[in-house]
């Protein structure tokens, strides 16, 4: 993820229903564009996701645990600086408001500029950044992933306009053409004893293959032109959507600079593992709460009970995905620490119990963000980002110095639960009828059910011995149980729009 991006219109009760009979004039067409391009983001990041764990199991079994904390300072410095490298721009086009033919020239120009005048600066100053990781050798691999600031400039505008139009399937398919060369090549580099170089030039081409592709299916391109008209209504969308992004980014990277700088580079790479792994249940999602959610609630937040009733059905069907992959995650992080990346990462379970949480709950923060970002409401996600990071690091601070990484985890659980989805909730409030309520009974359900086949699986897992057999057991186990206990609900998402309930 960087680590920072919901299903819109998914629950269809019969009242529901009568609603949207006398939606306005293509309403309905919105909702099935929207849902097709959940599904697709759904598909791309499970199907991404599983491909890269196991890359990943082959991978980190040839690299050190030092060698992997070269790669994630090298990682966090690239995702850092590409969260502002457009400057907030480019989803300015995605909104449903926005004529891409007249404003996209300009952007297409701040975008390229930005993203070479940033790849520079970043070269210059990589041994200043890698010190500050705690991981000196990590300057040459700064430099190298500095190329994705470049053509993340290119491609920003050609990726916004498929997002404009929900063309998850088209960037579903880029993400393979991107990910297939450039997983063959870190397995080749990191056989040949790369190390960590064998992640910077992997994911270099990955952004490159990947631009190639989405360029080829955009189906238009623009020239460069700044036109100066068209500035401020641009910088006035994108400067604080960039500074959100910025913060955000510094949030969920802030622990990287902490750990290595306070532990080193061996103890970075054992903590970006749990971490990585924590981060299964916003992973799976982020296809459809980034690249639908914010189109998709751009196009119905004028309208409060449209968009209280997206909102609604979103969390609840983010929910019912989040929390049971986070808490399996939870009872099952030994045995699946030990089976998938080997004894010597052992260290990074106790860590990624705790990050389990913290990735469930970063699901709803996500879907919320969205939510504001698509309402315009870009000043208000940088208030909350800037307090969250005001909050996170006095936090993280304290926890490592009390309790090492698992202390460093604790802090990010405490602070999203009781800072930033609080402060979130106060800030969707006005858009909204009735959010404590939306929001309660969308994730009660889900949180019990999930809370229900954790306890079945961690049951299950004692009664075997063997990390494989426990994973087995426990994962099969809860996955029963939970299909059993929230089919009904998981069957109504998936046939959303078609008669489905939500049970």
């Amino acid at each position: 993820m960087s680590r920072t991006e919901g299903r819109h219109l998914l629950d269809k009760r019969a009242p529901e229903r009568d609603r949207s009979a006398t939606a306005p004039p293509g309403a309905r067409g919105l909702e099935s564009r929207v849902r097709s391009g959940a599904v697709w983001g759904v598909v791309n990041n499970l199907t991404i996701r599983f491909a890269n764990i196991a890359v990943m199991v082959v991978v980190v079994r040839l690299v050190s645990p030092e060698q992997f904390g070269v790669f994630a300072a090298a990682l966090t410095v690239s995702v850092v600086v590409s969260g502002f490298a457009d400057w907030g721009v480019a989803a300015y086009l995605v909104r449903g408001d926005v004529d891409p033919d007249d404003v996209g020239p300009t952007v297409t120009a701040i975008a390229m500029l930005s993203g070479v005048v940033l790849a520079i600066l970043v070269c210059l100053s990589a041994p200043q950044l890698a010190a500050m990781f705690g991981a000196p050798a990590a300057v040459e691999e700064i430099r190298v992933m500095s190329l994705v600031l470049v053509v993340g400039g290119i491609i920003a505008v050609p990726t916004a306009l498929l997002a404009r139009e929900f063309q998850q399937g088209r960037l579903f398919a880029a993400t393979v053409a991107g990910f297939v060369p450039s997983s063959i090549l870190l397995v080749v580099m990191a056989h040949h004893g790369a190390g960590a170089m064998s992640f910077a030039w992997s994911r270099v081409a990955a952004v490159v293959f990947q631009g190639i592709f989405i360029l080829l299916a955009v189906g238009r391109v623009y020239r460069p032109r700044i036109t100066s008209r068209h500035l401020r209504h641009v910088f006035a969308f994108g400067l604080p959507l960039a500074g959100a992004n910025l913060v955000n980014y510094a949030l969920v990277n802030a622990d990287y600079a902490l750990v290595g700088n306070q532990f080193g580079a061996a103890y970075l790479g054992v903590y970006m593992l749990a971490f990585n792994v924590s981060s299964w249940a916003t992973a799976v999602l982020s296809g459809a709460i980034n690249g639908v959610a914010m189109p998709g609630f751009s196009r119905v937040w004028g309208d409060r009970e449209r968009l209280s009733l997206a909102l609604g059905r979103s969390t609840r069907a983010v929910c019912l995905v989040a929390f049971v992959i986070a808490a399996m995650t939870y009872v099952l992080a030994e045995p699946l620490i030990r089976v998938l990346y080997g004894a010597r990462w052992d260290e990074a379970a106790p860590v990624l119990e705790i990050l389990a949480v913290y990735g469930g709950s970063f699901a709803v923060v996500s879907l919320l963000s969205n939510l504001l970002v698509g309402a315009g409401r870009t000043s208000r996600a940088l208030v909350i980002q800037v307090v969250w990071l005001a909050a996170l690091f006095p936090a993280m601070a304290f926890g490592a110095r009390a309790g090492g990484l698992e202390g460093v985890a604790w802090a990010h659980v405490g602070v999203v639960v009781l800072v930033v989805l609080p402060a979130y909730a106060v800030a969707v409030s006005p858009l909204v009828n009735g959010l404590p309520g939306i929001l309660g009974r969308a994730v009660v359900f889900p949180l019990t059910s999930a809370a229900v086949a954790a306890a079945c699986a961690a049951v299950a897992m004692r009664v075997v011995d063997g990390p494989a057999t426990q994973l087995l057991v426990g994962a099969g186990v809860g996955g029963l149980v939970y299909v059993a206990v929230a089919g009904r609900s998981l069957r109504a998402v998936a046939t959303a729009g078609r008669g489905g309930e939500v049970g």
